[in-house]
């Protein structure tokens, strides 16, 4: 306790920074460093909300060059991307994710590949309230991205399914999903 207090009292930006650099060091589903996280809740209330706003997230830096200015016909299309920052380990079916076992409801069919006679493979999973960047459907609060682990024609590449949901909408879930076939490795691990 001795100790906390007087971290707080030096540099707290600089204790935010240290923090926020160890947690995304060392943060894992099997070990989520909660002593670390009450320490930076509680210098966060001594910081400036500009200036935690600037340091809050881990964002990719701008594009050295204005691509838009460069190329001007391309600047319509411009649009916001997310980068992930996934973390070996294992968390809850409703977290955002990319692999596991999803929020996936029991009496729901879980979709199959007819041409490679296969199971899809869950890919990514993302909570709206996570990913405020992303346009949800109306009505839903998380977005399932599932793909078969094989190429697919034209373009040699998986075949994608998208699916919305409401998490509340899911009551009975399942534990486990179904293996796929024989696969092509690089699209399940």
């Amino acid at each position: 306790m001795r100790k906390s207090r007087q971290l707080l009292r030096g540099d707290p930006q600089k204790e935010y920074l240290r923090i926020q650099n160890e947690l995304v060091t060392g943060w894992t589903y099997a070990n989520p460093l909660p002593e670390l996280v009450e320490r930076m809740g509680k210098i966060r209330s001594q910081l400036d909300p500009v200036w935690l706003a600037t340091v809050r997230t881990c964002t990719t830096p701008p594009a050295p060059i204005d691509v838009g200015r460069l190329l001007p016909n391309i600047a319509p299309l411009a649009k916001t991307t997310v980068r992930l920052n996934p973390r070996p380990g294992s968390a809850a079916n409703d977290v955002s994710k990319m692999g596991g076992v999803f929020l996936w409801p029991k009496d729901e069919t879980w979709p199959h590949c007819e041409d490679h006679d296969s199971a899809f493979v869950a890919a990514l999973q993302l909570r709206k309230e996570d990913f405020p960047e992303v346009e949800f459907r109306p009505g839903t609060d998380l977005m399932q991205v599932l793909w078969c682990p094989n190429d697919h024609e034209p373009g040699y590449c998986p075949d994608v399914r998208v699916i919305w949901r409401k998490r509340a909408d899911v009551v009975d879930p399942v534990e486990v999903h179904p293996k796929p076939a024989p696969h092509e490795v690089d699209y399940t691990e």
